[in-house]
């Protein structure tokens, strides 16, 4: 298994679990920096408000099953399924997500929440939020 000090090669970004929200601006220069530090680069930008949405696009991102249910215990058996395939670091870099942050916080936070267990497979996996550093919800 390849495990790669990505905190180290990028101190700018923040420390801790992933998903991590990055500067919108940063999005391009932290990609091509974790290429080449050894990462895949996937990158999730189908517009969401649901998710139902996310679940579309992440199980068409990550290559699930077309049995893919589309639910939270399918995304834990599919995901840890793409993560068996092979050992290969892999950044997912999702943008596009604020407008479903503003629509629909719970469903929102409760796919964050349930992105932190990425971290736990057997692959390395991180995953940034390119996008504004503050939003407005007036």
């Amino acid at each position: 298994m390849t495990w790669i000090d990505w905190p180290r090669m990028l101190p700018e970004i923040p420390r801790g679990w992933t998903p991590r929200i990055i500067p919108l601006e940063d999005h391009e220069r932290i990609a091509r920096r974790l290429e080449e530090i050894g990462f895949v680069v996937l990158h999730l930008t189908d517009p969401m408000k649901s998710e139902r949405d996310f679940h579309t696009a992440i199980a068409r991102l990550l290559e699930f099953p077309d049995y893919y249910g589309k639910n939270w215990d399918a995304f834990h058996d599919s995901v840890a399924d793409w993560a068996r395939r092979d050992d290969q670091p892999t950044a997912i870099l999702w943008s596009g997500w604020e407008d479903w942050l503003r629509s629909d916080l719970g469903g929102f936070l409760h796919t964050v929440a349930m992105l932190v267990e990425v971290n736990q497979l057997p692959r390395e996996t991180v995953i940034f939020m390119p996008g504004p550093m503050h939003l407005d919800f007036r």
